[in-house]
């Protein structure tokens, strides 16, 4: 085999790594909305799924004899990484609560604005007009989610709306994961450790609000066997492995291709909300999806072109 057809395999290879990766991420909105229904505090979601994505990845560096220990100059990054995640996700399962998945998972698309953004004043990254021109469509996307064509006082009024603000913010709330993979990836430490480590430190994070949301309202799951199924769905399948095939992704594509083709996810999600959910796929929702979608492929051919 020569080596332009290893290349080619390879990038094959990379393409179908991070559409799995993104499908697989498609469905933890759906596991979301599964155990709220069945009673089980948002944090606690968050809490579980940091233990069992950490878990995973441990036992797979474990598996490879490469389980690397912290350094002490990438103690800060982990720290802000598992800050920025454990926020993120949290704030993520607090937000489904009142906001169907189809939204959800467009919404929080703002986080590739904001980290954008915070790249290009913390690490110099250039921001030209094509990608300006991508953060535009991607904010009239969620804005149009966001009104989803109602009047101003059924907008006001709608049960939605808090839901959808709060995932803005957990959208927000990711570039700080964001810029810290991105210096971790300067220093010795592998993306598997590296995130091993951020979901460690964002399970901590997210236990506070659990222990003490766990403390006055007490614990009242319904122990069903496919709340366990959807928890290590949600954990392990979606957060662990799906990082993992992110990062081998990575390894075989350009940062911006990834990119690129992480953004099918709303795609995914509109279809899996739709089966699993009913959640009907309204004119609003669709055309913001679009826009969304539309927007992170300009920003991600910026960065190609670059």
């Amino acid at each position: 085999m020569n080596r332009e057809q290893t290349a080619l395999r390879r990038m094959f290879a990379g393409f179908i790594y991070v559409l799995l990766a993104t499908f697989v991420w498609s469905i933890v909105p759906v596991g979301i909305k599964y155990l709220l229904g069945r009673g089980m505090e948002p944090f606690a979601i968050a809490f579980t799924r940091f233990v069992l994505a950490s878990a995973f990845l441990w036992l797979v560096s474990r598996a490879r004899g490469k389980v690397q220990p912290i350094t002490r100059g990438a103690l800060p990054l982990l720290l802000l990484g598992g800050l920025g995640m454990g926020g993120n996700y949290s704030l993520y399962s607090v937000g489904l609560q009142y906001t169907t998945a189809s939204a959800t998972n467009i919404i929080v698309q703002d986080e590739v604005i904001a980290l954008v953004i915070l790249s290009h004043f913390i690490l110099g990254e250039r921001i030209g007009w094509v990608k300006i021109a991508g953060m535009l469509a991607s904010l009239a996307g969620i804005a149009i989610v966001f009104w989803n064509g109602q009047s101003m006082a059924a907008l006001l009024g709608s049960k939605h709306l808090l839901g959808n603000i709060i995932i803005f913010f957990a959208g927000l709330s990711w570039p700080l994961y964001g810029l810290a993979q991105k210096l971790l990836s300067k220093k010795d430490i592998s993306n598997t450790n590296g995130l091993m480590y951020i979901f460690a430190i964002a399970a901590v994070v997210a236990a506070v609000p659990a222990f003490f949301r766990l403390g006055s309202q007490g614990l009242h799951v319904e122990p069903a066997p496919a709340v366990f199924v959807w928890l290590f769905i949600v954990g392990v399948i979606s957060t662990g492995v799906g990082y993992v095939l992110l990062a081998r992704a990575f390894d075989r594509l350009t940062a911006s291709t990834v990119g690129v083709v992480t953004c099918m996810l709303p795609i995914f999600t509109l279809i899996m909300a739709n089966v699993f959910l009913s959640e009907p796929l309204t004119t609003s929702i669709a055309i913001g999806a679009a826009f969304v979608v539309a927007g992170i492929i300009l920003i991600g051919r910026e960065e190609a072109m670059r």
